[in-house]
């Protein structure tokens, strides 16, 4: 723990030896990755914010393109005039 002191008159005490202990370092490290997530947590939480706004544009209603028949209820497209499977024409105004 100590150190004798050598060379000096009379020397008989110890002088003791302090480790330096670097907690300092140890907390600027934990404060930098704090602000770096911090920083890297706000731009992804920002950029998905913008997608959610460009997708919710994008997800526009489609027109129908097909109706059902109104006897036997299958699925036919808006031009038809007649159901292919039942065969029963369809009106202007279904």
């Amino acid at each position: 723990m100590g150190k004798k002191e050598d060379g000096k008159a009379g020397g008989k005490g110890f002088i003791a030896e302090f480790k330096k202990l670097n907690y300092g370092n140890f907390i600027t490290a934990i404060i930098n990755f704090l602000i770096t997530a911090l920083a890297i947590f706000c731009l992804i939480k920002g950029i998905n914010a913008i997608g959610e706004k460009v997708k919710k544009k994008e997800e526009a209603p489609a027109a129908p393109t097909t109706k059902k028949c109104p006897y036997c209820l299958s699925e036919i497209a808006l031009e038809a005039t007649r159901c292919p499977h039942c065969t029963s024409r369809m009106d202007e105004d279904d």
